[in-house]
């Protein structure tokens, strides 16, 4: 009579399995994510280094071409003081800029990437805007986001407007919680009352059974056995 092999065993087995290979797998990547991270701060800092070196030698360039200069001077008698002077000037200035150049790029790349330009992110547009001042002078946005915004901080509470990211702009509404008042923007609902949803529409009051703790909540809190809320549905009583 042949042993009874019990299917649930088997499966339990292969999943362990595969959890393990899994477990594996994901050790795998992310020691390959950390050894291509630290290859890449390792460029990053060559690169770096590498760009420092370069105005060094721009400075030992300039300093041996005035030594042949200041040689020439002392072994022979058609270089004039005024050449050296001149020549020692446009040695020193260009050095300075070049090197100014170089530095200038070095402080605007990432820290931590140096092919990488450290640029600031952009500022939020409300929609319908046609400048920002956001900036030291005014960016005319018009033919370049016409009517659009940047991201969910261009909607305003005080305009009762919401995010929304299948059209990517703000709409008209208030968050859970909040509901537009008579002066046109989103404030808390007060306690006792809730609201789920991103709308206009009003808090909802909850029922004899039921409270919240503070105003702005999102779902009402229930009661415990026998117990009722008070007047102002802040907490429960018998």
């Amino acid at each position: 009579m042949s042993d009874f092999i019990n299917p649930s065993g088997v499966d339990e087995i292969l999943q362990n399995e595969a959890t393990n290979l899994a477990n594996k797998l994901n050790s795998v990547n992310n020691t390959i994510a950390s050894e291509k991270r630290i290859i890449q701060l390792n460029d990053s800092y060559s690169k770096r280094m590498a760009a420092y070196t370069n105005i060094v030698m721009v400075f030992v360039f300039a300093l041996a071409i005035a030594i042949v200069m200041k040689l020439l001077k002392n072994n022979t008698l058609f270089v004039p003081d005024a050449v050296l002077s001149i020549v020692y000037i446009l040695l020193i200035s260009s050095s300075i800029i070049y090197s100014m150049f170089i530095l200038s790029d070095i402080v605007s790349r990432e820290k931590n990437d140096f092919d990488k330009l450290d640029l600031p992110p952009p500022k939020a547009v409300l929609k319908n805007s046609t400048t920002t001042t956001s900036g030291p002078t005014e960016l005319d946005v018009t033919t370049v986001l016409p009517g659009y915004c940047i991201g969910s901080n261009c909607c305003s509470v005080s305009m009762a407007t919401i995010w929304d990211s299948t059209s990517q702009t703000c709409k008209s509404g208030c968050a859970p919680g909040t509901y537009k008042d008579s002066t046109g923007g989103c404030v808390s609902c007060p306690i006792g009352t809730s609201k789920t949803s991103s709308d206009t529409s009003a808090c909802t009051k909850c029922n004899s059974t039921q409270y919240t703790e503070s105003a702005g909540a999102t779902y009402c809190l229930q009661c415990p056995a026998n117990k009722v809320a008070n007047a102002t549905g802040s907490a429960c009583m018998a």
